[in-house]
């Protein structure tokens, strides 16, 4: 509300997240058409939408890639519902496999792939949509530094985000170059750093927040923040001078 610029450390969850799994395997699928455990979490995921019971019967009727890969028809035994998510799953692997990795980067490929499904709007309609459209916004944040990468900018990618995965490595940090904003984070995160201010709000406290204990000042260079703090065996709030002449204004 007060145009704060800030960031939210992260602890490398997003790297760990199912939509990024799942942007992941659809990506693998169409670079490398061999590994079988993308292809199942592809066709299990919200992007191609194939139901546990389509896939065991798919198994039982040969290499679950041959249908998808236009090797053997699918079969008419399967229900409407997962005979048209599977044409489309068809569809998505020739075109993203054929044309669109060819003329696309990493991340134009993967803004195909969530336009083409639909993606971005199946999110949106989860719980924590908020957070699972940051954890897409941090692989596609990777993606751009590939766009350019050679000899194959997507096998580059690929073997970045899967070390990422792996080494749990974090997305955002307060290590991570300064851009003047203000960083929230737990203690724990903090631990190691050092910042010329830190504020720690809530200690100690007993009673619910009251907006008034904060202000935020506005000067010249910028918006600031005015505290009243409570000390340690104290029953009442100290005011600092900031917060003072903050409230006489």
């Amino acid at each position: 509300r007060e145009q704060v610029p800030y960031e939210l450390v992260k602890s490398g969850t997003a790297f760990r997240s199912q939509e990024v799994f799942d942007l992941l395997n659809a990506l693998t699928v169409a670079v490398d058409s061999s590994d079988k455990v993308a292809w199942l979490g592809f066709l299990r995921s919200a992007i191609a939408g194939l139901s546990d019971n389509a896939l065991m019967l798919l198994a039982r009727h040969g290499d679950i890639r041959d249908f998808f890969l236009g090797r053997t028809p699918l079969p008419e035994s399967l229900n409407p519902q997962d005979m048209a998510a599977a044409t489309r799953a068809v569809e998505f692997v020739r075109d993203a496999a054929g044309k669109e990795r060819r003329r696309r980067a990493p991340l134009s490929l993967i803004d195909w792939m969530i336009d083409r499904s639909g993606y971005q709007a199946i999110l949106r309609g989860l719980p924590q949509s908020d957070a699972r459209l940051r954890s897409v916004d941090t692989l596609r944040g990777l993606a751009t530094q590939y766009n350019t990468h050679r000899p194959d900018p997507h096998i580059a990618f690929l073997e970045a985000a899967c070390r990422m995965v792996e080494r749990r490595e974090r997305e955002t940090g307060a290590d991570a170059p300064a851009h003047d904003r203000v960083k929230l984070m737990t203690i724990h995160q903090a631990k190691g750093l050092e910042f010329p201010v830190v504020i720690l709000p809530d200690l100690l406290r007993s009673d619910p927040v009251r907006h008034s204990d904060f202000i935020v000042v506005r000067e010249d260079d910028g918006p600031s923040l005015a505290a009243r703090v409570k000390v340690s065996g104290a029953a009442e709030k100290f005011p600092t001078t900031r917060w003072t002449l903050a409230r006489e204004r």
